[in-house]
């Protein structure tokens, strides 16, 4: 039996790390995107970055780690483990640091995984935003997430002032970006019926796009606008699947809400038809008794369509930054939701104030309040399902 140590991140940065310099330094080294970098950073538990190597890989793995800020230690295992590998005699240079110590597909100085780096090239030549496939992490605990964290009430302002910090980071493709999607949509509503749903089921891609670019933002990269379109390369399928959903919901809620007017207005008309028999008093009390009915229809639709916008409001964000199923994402994002009531109705409030504020200059403020709310989506969900802010 032989002796070999896991290499486990702790789940935080120390004290005095630098988030920013870890993400770059950590991407560059191990040749992930800054996205995944940071996910493994906020992961907020242990994480195994590699496991049963000898000690000398291990401790030589712990110490460049250590200098880049991470929590880390070795855990011993014990096994059969076979030999160290040697240089492979075909003489295979790293595509990375161009050693020529490869042997059984990974690189024996610099770490990497030799043909999933080649990969992630080739991905990246061809689609920037193409989902990464690096091969430090183990994939069963790579930023798993946390059960949504329950925050205080003012925290739902703290979202929209960190959206802000998103936003005024790169105010000008911020504002490019919402006019092309106000074009897109211009352009989709022209198209007759097919159009607004079309959006409707679009919509969650073009979310999920700009929470790759939000999260790229704090990882300390640049917004592009290029980005509103990255969701249709990043789980693009799952995406369309939660816009799917969320149009379903609401004709459910429109046809609930038809049925119970349509029996509020069916009483009217059968008043109507008897007004011969009945006396104008008589009349104008079958039509009070209805509206009552109708009333209950709208509040019922309007009761049930908030959980609805509560499963759709960090599904995008989950599907692409998670790799989560739209049903999971959108069953994690209503108990985000839901553990977070009173920050959601501080956040409603001070959103609904800003919209008035912002359309008396003839709707020009929402060129800064529609990318602060998006934003601002981001920001709530990395505090919420990491307990990290971001944005500011």
């Amino acid at each position: 039996m032989a002796i070999r140590f896991n290499v486990v991140y702790q789940g935080q940065l120390r004290p005095a790390a630098d988030e920013g310099r870890f993400i770059e330094e950590f991407s560059q080294r191990f040749g992930v995107t800054a996205v995944q970098a940071r996910k493994l950073m906020r992961a907020g538990k242990k994480v195994t970055i590699k496991k049963a190597l000898p000690e000398s890989k291990a401790e030589q793995l712990r110490s460049e780690l250590e200098a880049l800020g991470m929590r880390v230690e070795l855990q011993p295992v014990e096994g059969d483990f076979p030999d160290a590998p040697q240089a492979a005699a075909s003489g295979e240079t790293c595509p990375k640091c161009g050693s020529h110590r490869v042997a059984d597909d990974s690189c024996l100085d610099c770490g990497i995984i030799v043909s999933q780096f080649k990969a992630r090239q080739a991905a990246e030549a061809a689609d920037p935003y193409a989902a990464p496939a690096a091969g430090l992490v183990d994939a069963d605990t790579a930023g798993d997430l946390m059960e949504p964290l329950k925050l205080p009430a003012g925290r739902g302002w703290a979202w929209i002032t960190g959206g802000f910090g998103l936003f005024k980071r790169n105010p000008g493709i911020w504002i490019l970006i919402m006019l092309v999607w106000f074009l897109v949509s211009i352009v989709a509503g022209l198209i007759p019926a097919i159009g607004p749903l079309a959006m409707t089921l679009i919509g969650p891609i073009l979310i999920g796009g700009l929470m790759l670019g939000a999260a790229e933002q704090d990882a300390g990269g640049d917004l592009k606008v290029a980005h509103l379109f990255a969701g249709f390369s990043n789980n693009a399928g799952q995406l369309a699947l939660v816009g799917v959903i969320y149009f379903g919901g609401f004709l459910v809620l429109g046809l609930l809400m038809f049925l119970i007017i349509g029996g509020g207005l069916g009483i009217l008309s059968g008043g109507a038809m008897m007004g011969e028999a009945m006396g104008p008093e008589q009349v104008e009390m079958a039509m009070l008794g209805a509206w009552p009915i109708i009333l209950i229809g709208v509040l019922v639709a309007m009761g049930l369509m908030v959980p609805l916008v509560m499963a759709y409001w960090f599904a995008p964000a989950l599907v692409v930054l998670d790799d989560l199923s739209a049903v999971a994402a959108m069953k994690l994002s209503f108990m985000g939701c839901l553990r977070n009531i009173w920050p959601f109705l501080i956040y409603g409030l001070a959103a609904l104030l800003l919209f008035i504020l912002a359309v008396i200059p003839f709707g020009l403020g929402l060129l800064v309040l529609s990318p602060t709310l998006v934003g601002s989506i981001y920001v709530g969900y990395r505090e919420i399902y990491f307990g990290r802010e971001a944005g500011g």
